[in-house]
């Protein structure tokens, strides 16, 4: 090896981990003088076989325009970056520190979050109306909507410094930040503000918290041909849906660009299935560049955004999704450390065989696809997580049960209540708890053995109201944001988590002769009437003395 070209040594240590190639100068006097005359090149090339940049990034100044600035501290060389990217993949996986902020300033009553991390903010509404724009960092409020002008309980979309949320009539604000506001281009926007935002933006000029950071303008008022309320933006694209139809606009035009109809129509729902299914209740809604997903309380449908047709659909009463499955077993209570460290979950792996019917009614609540388009995540309402790697081998006539991995979270009686997909990581929030999934994607289903898989559960939050007040959960590349009452690690609640993990789903007759599953639901008053929202922090840096402090209960 000493004898090989230097091109080709770097291009066999980028396979090495990169724990081995930190230290490989240690080897001898020959590799150190070789490590430290290509560090460069050695670094760069692992941090694009680890999949940390695309080949395409030649420049280290340019990695701004994939990470965050709070995920590049203390990065100034490749070898840097491939050693923090290390340290924040550690810190998921409850191997290096992690710590909770506190962002009091995005009010009492959060309902939804979004957020931007490079710009350093947080976009919250709220059950009693308005909007706010608050600083992650300091904790301030920077630009805000009054209750009077957005509705109680509104959704908000955010992606690409567009802004969007509902109004009661089913119409679309659409808002674009004011430090990316172009005028020229406003003027062209098929579907320009209304007289109402107009006088909305002017009232929150007048009360600004900060010169210009944080702060938006109208930029476009999009109305439904019908009833729509479901809704999901992703830039450039906001799918809206009602139960009948699906419009697609053009955000940055405010242009709707495609209309797929009749989304209810009988369809077989899996590979060998022939009896037509409806769509059902419709739940909620995702796009890329390729399809449209919905998911009802039937099945859970993509369409093909080139020709609007239906290319898969998957059935929600289905006992066993995948050939694999993971459970999560009692392993006796966590106590608390400090920080909010994720613990990992005891698991157990075993095969599934093909589902048979008759089968209970589940019905699914969420579905996000991966931002390179190839991987796919649905949640049930039985806190039940369907991994779905390359999901488009469904459309080629290869069936679900063959490539998907079911991930059981707790007990089927604690439901879910929401889903986040980011930078191959998975956050799921049940009734029983806060869990991270981190599958290999590299090979996720290897042949004649089950796929890797790193379960993890924040023990700190463990309160079962809060939990079932959740209504709102958001991951980026290195925080979890979620809303929350306060930080208090209950011993009682830990207790009960571990009890519930021996508990098997419980059905309820109905008329039809099928089985339904029931749900524990949370004793009326017990749910907190407040909640803010809570940033976990996985940079790796570790933990605060604010975390240090946390009560317990």
């Amino acid at each position: 090896m000493l004898h090989l070209p230097a091109e080709l040594v770097i291009q066999i240590f980028g396979y090495l981990p990169l724990s081995s190639l930190a230290n490989w100068h240690l080897v001898s006097h020959y590799w150190r003088q070789f490590c430290q005359t290509h560090e460069t090149a050695l670094f760069r090339h692992a941090a694009i076989l680890h999949d940390m940049i695309p080949p395409s990034l030649l420049d280290l100044r340019d990695i701004c325009k994939i990470y965050p600035s709070a995920s590049l501290r203390g990065v100034g060389t490749w070898k840097d970056l491939c050693q923090k990217r290390i340290r924040i993949q550690q810190s998921w996986l409850g191997q290096a520190p992690s710590k909770y902020h506190i962002i009091s300033k995005s009010g009492q009553k959060v309902h939804r979050i979004k957020v931007d991390e490079s710009a350093g903010f947080v976009i919250t509404t709220s059950s009693d109306g308005g909007i706010r724009v608050s600083d992650i960092k300091q904790d301030r409020l920077l630009w805000r909507l009054p209750e009077t002008y957005v509705r109680r309980f509104a959704h908000c979309e955010y992606d690409e410094g567009y802004m969007i949320f509902d109004r009661l009539d089913g119409s679309k604000d659409v808002w674009r930040r004011a430090d990316l506001y172009d005028a020229e281009q406003a003027r062209d926007v098929k579907s320009p503000p209304d007289n109402l935002q107009l006088m909305a933006s002017s009232v929150a000029s007048l009360g600004s918290f900060s010169p210009g950071r944080g702060h938006f303008l109208p930029w476009a008022l999009l109305r439904p041909p019908g009833p729509a309320y479901a809704y999901r933006f992703v830039h450039p694209t906001l799918l809206v849906s009602s139960s009948r139809t699906a419009f697609l606009w053009d955000i940055p035009t405010g242009a709707l660009i495609q209309t797929i109809p009749d989304i209810q129509q009988p369809y077989p729902a899996g590979t060998n299935a022939t009896e037509p299914t409806t769509l059902g209740e419709l739940r909620y809604v995702e796009v890329n560049e390729k399809y449209i997903f919905l998911c009802g309380t039937n099945t859970l449908r993509i369409f093909s955004r080139s020709d609007g047709k239906i290319r898969a659909s998957i059935r929600s009463r289905v006992a066993n999704y995948g050939s694999w499955t993971f459970t999560l077993t009692p392993d006796g209570p966590t106590s608390w450390g400090s920080g909010a460290l994720p613990v990992r979950q005891k698991i157990e792996v075993c095969r599934s065989p093909p589902p048979v019917p008759p089968l209970p009614v589940d019905e699914f609540t969420a579905v996000h696809v991966s931002k390179c388009g190839r991987h796919l995540v649905a949640l049930l309402e039985s806190s039940r997580v369907i991994i779905l790697p390359n999901f488009e081998r469904i459309m080629q006539g290869v069936d679900v049960y063959d490539i998907a991995i079911d991930v059981q979270l707790g007990s089927p009686r604690l439901a879910s209540t929401y889903l986040a997909f980011e930078n191959g990581r998975i956050a799921a929030a049940t009734t029983s708890g806060l869990f991270l999934i981190q599958p290999d994607w590299s090979d996720p289903c290897p042949n004649g053995s089950p796929p890797s898989m790193s379960i993890c559960r924040l023990p700190l939050f463990n309160n079962q109201p809060d939990l079932f007040s959740l209504s709102c959960l958001q991951m980026t590349d290195i925080g979890l944001y979620f809303n929350w009452s306060e930080p208090v690690y209950r011993e009682y609640s830990e207790l009960l988590y571990h009890r519930s993990l021996s508990l098997g789903p419980s059905f309820v007759a109905l008329p039809n002769s099928e089985q339904a599953l029931v749900f524990y639901e949370v004793p009326e008053g017990a749910a907190p009437g407040l909640s803010t929202v809570f940033r976990v922090d996985f940079t790796g840096d570790g933990a605060s003395e604010e975390n240090d402090s946390v009560p317990t209960g």
